[in-house]
């Protein structure tokens, strides 16, 4: 049995819609001639140019429409294991957090729902999930990064071997705010240039 080609949700509407009105053979040629044709099927012939030649990838999406045309195809689920989301929660928050597990029951009844990397590892209700944009996650990141540190701990300078003791991160998570270790003032040191040297007293 020929195993069945997985496409995106969108990539999936446009060749039904496309299929409405065309064959298999039909569609191809349809997408041939680009989106100067007009007619109701542009955006549909739009999402599978989109995806057959300007995606990243490995080059090979135009051979699998061929195929999904020929022998079916399944829809592939939104997200995987590993990607990073932005959740805006009931209470007006909203976080930034790793996919843990796919195919579970959200907390909203989705069969297709995820389990996020939070307290419990919660299951949120999908209409309430995006993926992350890149900007999100590198200051996710970064978050995670200094999570591990706490106020009042030592750090060390790795370009000067000043030591100095951490007070936070700044507004913009491109910098963390130390003062010296005598007390003397605060002052800024990129994040990329420290490093802990030791826990403050007490700490286990």
């Amino acid at each position: 049995m020929t195993e069945k080609i997985k496409v995106p949700q969108y990539v999936a509407d446009a060749i039904e819609k496309m299929k409405e009105v065309h064959s298999n053979f039909g569609v191809i040629q349809r997408m041939e001639k680009g989106t100067f044709s007009p007619d109701n099927l542009i955006e549909a012939v739009g999402a599978l140019r989109n995806w057959t030649h300007e995606e990243e990838g490995d080059g090979c999406n135009a051979d699998r429409l061929l195929a999904a045309l020929v022998n079916g195809y399944e829809i592939e689920p939104k997200y995987k294991e590993g990607d990073w989301v932005h959740v805006s929660w009931s209470n007006g928050g909203a976080s930034v957090h790793k996919v843990l597990k796919i195919g579970v029951r959200s907390i909203g009844g989705d069969l297709d729902g995820i389990a996020i990397d939070a307290g419990g590892n919660p299951k949120p209700p999908l209409r309430i999930v995006r993926h992350a944009t890149a900007e999100e996650i590198a200051h996710e990141k970064e978050q995670r990064k200094w999570a591990e540190i706490k106020p009042g701990d030592v750090v060390i300078s790795q370009i000067s071997g000043a030591i100095a003791i951490y007070e936070g991160i700044s507004p913009c998570y491109r910098e963390v705010r130390v003062k010296k270790h005598n007390g003397a003032h605060q002052f800024w040191w990129n994040e990329n240039n420290i490093e802990l040297y030791a826990k403050k007293v007490g700490d286990e």
